[in-house]
């Protein structure tokens, strides 16, 4: 009996000290792990930002490199550079920098601002002394100048808008005085996408100068900024790396051929968002004009650029709706949500902007003059979505339809494995769908010239153009993707199709639209008309087959980003 307890405590010590060497195992591992995560302990931040509108990737502050000042040779390391502990992504200086507080000193502090790579030696690029003092100011680093701007971080009075300012820093002293450049050194307007100036208050900024602080509602648009003549000011930061003609600043195919439209970014602003547009010399590229082959040049023209100077976290409270009338009725429509009236009346083959609404359920109702209530519906509305609410006599009555639009500029690469690089984002765009909204219409298919499918840049569902039963909303890629290097016009037409055949017949009494009627204001483009504008649209047929010409069948088209 005393052998087998013996045995049995062989047993347990045994036990304990295999135990004992695999914890101890276990804990060296742990010991020797690696914490791979951004360092965070330098980023309490002052209230001070340097606005970096150069090439400059090196700073240096009272004398101390806060960056790595690394060079790599081309090979497989030359992307990957070591972090430090202001910059510790990638150890270069980035576009909007908060200042941390353990940078600053009293009274002053020292930055200056270099760019360093393979090809360029070091070159110094700005020297500034920031004071450290408790207020919200920017520096703005451009070419050759550094400008003290102050923000607001107050946010508007409304928390359905933002806060938007014009920030004019134009110049002509790095822009070339070769290749015919325009001059984009002039008084500066903010305005919305077909060039209606947005507030007096956001327009004829001097350079050198800014603006006061504009409300106006939350949402996706396309702002441009304009000289007083309405020459568009291009946009910068372009990541589609287009080239821009310099004579006219338009986005150009060749040499000798321009697409005649400036590129400005399609932008979401959020709610409580507060914004500064900001015009200055940056660079883009332009066609040799001696060059036979389509060699590129480096420029620099005035560009505009959209600063946040407060972004405000995801939008979880608002959604945005719109009315669109296709109602064949002569009739003026109003809306009301939750019993209160939004104040835009329209009529038949129009549309309202997009107000924002708390999302939820909510009470959609379609009224007339006198305050009828023709049709409602109840509605969960989620946030940060654009609605558009279609009134229609699909049903012989007054009916309501509630389109959900798709702003965003992403996109489906067709990208499969575990889908990292499935979808992508661009920041200029066009892109429609069609809806058959006429009842006289059983079957639709929307095409091209000659009943030719549309030729989209990025893959579409075919069922969001053929066979389309009135109402039907087909929300699986139903965009069509058009190219901005388009040379010739294109038509848009309708054909009657049946349950069985496509496109079918075209429908001749239905007049063609083409690009151009995409355009909402041609006086824009006074230098030239392009094929097309940038934007998101939905072509809709609407109407009856009726003899009363106002109420015919038509083609509406509806601008989503203003």
């Amino acid at each position: 009996m005393r052998h087998k307890i013996i045995q049995l405590s062989f047993f347990f010590i045994s036990i304990c000290c295999i135990s004992l060497l695999l914890n101890g195992c276990e804990d060296d591992k742990f010991d020797n792990l690696t914490d791979n995560r951004y360092q965070t302990d330098a980023d309490k931040s002052s209230t001070i930002r340097l606005i970096n509108l150069t090439y400059a990737n090196q700073v240096i502050a009272n004398g101390d490199s806060l960056t790595n000042f690394v060079v790599r040779e081309p090979g497989p390391e030359e992307n990957f550079y070591p972090g430090t502990k202001y910059f510790p992504k990638d150890g270069k200086l980035i576009k909007t920098w908060n200042i941390p507080l353990a940078v600053l000193s009293e009274p002053l502090t020292n930055f200056k601002l270099s760019v360093i790579s393979y090809s360029i030696p070091r070159i110094d690029v700005a020297e500034l002394n920031v004071d450290n003092k408790n207020h919200f100011m920017d520096y703005y680093v451009t070419f050759g100048n550094v400008t003290a701007v102050p923000r607001s971080i107050e946010k508007p009075s409304n928390p359905a808008n933002i806060k938007i300012r014009i920030l004019n820093l134009s110049s002509n002293d790095v822009v070339s005085p070769y290749d015919n450049f325009e001059n984009l050194n002039v008084p500066l307007s903010l305005a919305w996408s077909d060039g209606t100036k947005i507030d007096d208050r956001l327009s004829n900024i001097a350079p050198g100068t800014y603006s006061e602080y504009v409300d106006i509602p939350y949402g996706t648009y396309q702002l441009k900024v304009i000289t007083d003549d309405n020459r568009q000011v291009p946009g910068a930061d372009n990541s589609q790396n287009l080239a821009f003609d310099p004579a006219t600043s338009t986005i150009a195919l060749s040499k000798d051929e321009t697409t005649h439209l400036t590129y400005a970014p399609i932008y979401s602003y959020k709610p409580g968002g507060i914004y500064t547009v900001v015009i200055a010399p940056r660079d883009f590229l332009y066609y040799m004009p001696t060059s036979i082959s389509g060699e590129q040049l480096d420029g620099f023209q005035n560009e505009f650029e959209i600063i946040p100077d407060v972004e405000s976290s995801v939008n979880m409270t608002y959604a945005r709706i719109q009315l669109v009338n296709a109602l064949p009725m002569d009739k003026q429509l109003g809306l009301k949500i939750k019993g209160q009236s939004t104040g835009h009346m329209i009529g038949f083959g129009d549309y309202t902007d997009y107000i924002p609404v708390i999302s939820g359920k909510n009470t959609i109702e379609v009224t007339d003059t006198e305050g009828l209530v023709l049709a409602s519906t109840e509605y969960d509305l989620n946030p940060n979505e654009n609605y558009s609410i279609w009134v229609n006599s699909l049903n012989g009555g007054v009916d309501l339809s509630i389109v959900n639009n798709d702003l965003a500029g992403v996109y489906f690469t067709g990208a499969i494995e575990d889908g990292t690089y499935a979808r992508k984002q661009r920041e200029y765009f066009t892109k429609y769908r069609f809806l058959n909204m006429n009842r006289d219409f059983p079957y639709v298919t929307f095409t091209t010239d000659n009943g030719q499918p549309f030729k989209s840049v990025y893959n579409y569902n075919e069922k969001a153009t053929n066979q389309l039963t009135p109402g039907y909303i087909h929300s699986i890629f139903p965009y069509i993707w058009m190219s901005e290097s388009l040379k010739t016009i294109y038509k848009i037409q309708v054909y009657r199709a049946t349950a069985f055949t496509t496109p079918g017949i075209w429908a001749s009494d239905v007049p063609v639209l083409t690009g151009r009627d995409l355009i909402s204001n041609p006086e824009l483009y006074f230098r030239g008309m392009p094929i097309q504008d940038a934007g998101v649209y939905t072509i809709a047929l609407i109407g009856l087959q009726s003899e009363e010409q106002r109420y015919h069948s038509r083609l509406l088209i509806v601008k989503h980003t203003k």
